[in-house]
């Protein structure tokens, strides 16, 4: 059962999301100065943009729920100016690789991809930009790993929601039957015509418009020889 706590959590959640978005859609066009990253991870790899000068250390940006490193093209540029930006694809998203058959996405397994990717690049402290989701993720990787973090700036996530503790056995147990159901689908490789994608895609997530949703189709679609995706 939500608590009022959590019904007011969500309220700004979602007004701080739509004025975040909106502000975005006001700016200038994406900076010509960018390059893909890939780091290499146990499953596979984490791929990323990076934005402004390779010589200085990057903010780390994470993006909310079912989204991608697209989420910072417009914001991430105006930032770079004065300190670069390492926009990131959580595993399972965007161009980076899904996690192995069986896997649960958690916030655990985010948590742990902030944690290699301060290895592979050596960094010993990080700078932590997030939205939504990885918000949370954020303030749960500096509680863990107080002394590895050098600032964090979460754009829309202003504390954990408070909810009911009954709410989470049976969110969990609904998660893990959808899991299984989702494995025992013979429909793994469906396909759609772009203007469906973008139907769906508009009305799964309330927060986007049709502006928010083309720039995450740049990531979070692929386009098969058949033209559909």
């Amino acid at each position: 059962m939500y608590t009022r706590q959590l019904v007011i959590s969500s309220a700004r959640m979602n007004l701080c999301s739509r004025l975040f978005m909106r502000t975005l859609h006001n700016k200038p066009k994406e900076a010509d100065l960018t390059s893909e990253v890939e780091i290499p991870m146990p499953w596979g790899k984490i791929n990323g943009k990076f934005w402004g000068s390779q010589d200085k250390q990057p903010i780390l940006a994470m993006h909310g729920w079912q989204d991608n490193a697209a989420s910072y093209n417009l914001l991430a540029p105006l930032i770079a100016k004065n300190t670069p930006v390492l926009s990131i694809d959580l595993p399972g998203h965007g161009l980076s690789s899904w996690l192995p058959p069986g896997s649960i996405y958690t916030e655990v397994v985010y948590l742990a991809s902030i944690k290699r990717v301060m290895k592979y690049f050596g960094w010993k402290k990080v700078k932590l930009m997030a939205h939504s989701l990885s918000s949370m993720t954020s303030y749960w990787f500096t509680a863990t790993f107080p002394k590895e973090v050098q600032y964090v700036i979460c754009l829309d996530f202003f504390k954990f929601p408070s909810l009911d503790a009954n709410y989470y056995a049976d969110a969990l147990g609904k998660a893990i039957n959808s899991l299984i159901k989702l494995e025992e689908s013979t429909n793994s490789q469906l396909s759609y015509s772009e203007a469906e994608i973008k139907r769906k895609w508009l009305g799964g997530i309330a927060n986007i418009d049709d502006a928010s949703c083309d720039i995450l189709m740049t990531r979070g679609v692929r386009q098969k020889e058949d033209g559909t995706r």
